[in-house]
């Protein structure tokens, strides 16, 4: 049995590690940024941020037109990366300022004579972006 999967190992790294494949893999990556593998440093990293930072209007527009060109745009692996990356990175930041929030360690101990603290805003939004990634996940 052991075997078999050292067999298979080495044969799906083969085909991974096969030039053809990795041309494939890498047009389906950059499919909808043409010449993104040709720019400076610079740029991708201005990109990126851009890309960040319009997420939140992009998104309704994708939401109202899916199909359109913003839609392809959205859907391509290179900046559905960015956008989960950034996303993580932004609840990693929230989670920070949550848990060493001074003003949230003085008024718990205020707030713990009574049933339970009641949630502070920045809990309330960590709340709702669990939220928005469960959500997917779900079968309606």
């Amino acid at each position: 049995m052991l075997f078999c999967v050292n067999i298979h190992d080495l044969i799906f790294s083969q085909f991974v590690a096969h030039p053809h494949c990795q041309h494939l893999l890498t047009t389906l990556w950059y499919d909808q940024l043409p010449g993104w593998r040709k720019r400076d440093p610079f740029t991708k990293v201005f990109l990126c941020f851009t890309f960040i930072v319009a997420m939140p209007v992009l998104a309704p527009i994708y939401l109202l037109h899916p199909h359109g060109r913003i839609g392809q745009l959205l859907r391509s692996p290179l900046i559905k990366f960015i956008n989960h990356s950034a996303s993580f990175a932004i609840f990693i930041f929230l989670l920070l300022i949550a848990s060493t929030d001074s003003s949230t360690q003085d008024s718990l101990r205020v707030r713990s004579e009574i049933r339970g603290p009641v949630p502070n805003r920045i809990e309330i939004f960590i709340l709702w972006w669990v939220i928005g990634k469960y959500l997917p996940h779900t079968k309606y």
